[in-house]
């Protein structure tokens, strides 16, 4: 039987402590430096499967949301060999059916609001490419303008000088 780890409750010492699970660990057959490569270890988040929004494009986000706005209120159940999983298979089906009057609502009105959500999303995308065209536009008649007024202002400086 493995000794238990022992630390002064008075005085805590975490190195200590680290030191022994490090001992239990290596008598278990673990490796160490595999273990100790682990120490950098990042979950990824599901934000990295979204598709870029950093140029300026907001269409895929707004289709990735319309395609993902109706949720089911079930799940398949995996049809599984063995008795036991057989009975949690059934016990899962008459719970589906004892819950289905009371999700079959829930869900229809998560699927109104993600479908109104999907909408609004969608619509401000397309508002915000429509500014952004005509946005564009102004900025080329601002420029123009602004040639123009350069133009204007060396035709006033000419005749100034006549």
């Amino acid at each position: 039987m493995e000794e238990k780890i022992k630390f002064n409750v008075e005085n805590v010492n975490i190195s200590d402590i680290m030191s022994q699970i490090h001992k239990r660990m290596e008598v278990r057959g673990y490796d160490m430096e595999r273990i100790n490569t682990l120490k950098n270890f990042n979950i990824k988040s599901k934000v990295e499967n979204y598709p870029n929004y950093l140029d300026g494009n907001l269409s895929p986000l707004a289709n990735m949301v319309t395609q993902k706005a109706a949720i089911q209120y079930w799940w398949s159940i995996p049809n599984e060999s063995g008795l036991r999983k057989k009975i949690k298979i059934f016990r899962y089906k008459v719970t589906r059916k004892f819950m289905f009057f009371y999700m079959k609502y829930v869900m229809e009105q998560q699927n109104s609001f993600n479908g109104g959500v999907a909408y609004t999303i969608n619509a401000l995308v397309e508002k915000n490419d429509k500014l952004e065209r005509e946005n564009k536009e102004l900025y080329k008649c601002m420029a123009m303008l602004t040639k123009e007024i350069g133009s204007i202002k060396k035709k006033m400086k000419e005749q100034k000088s006549i």
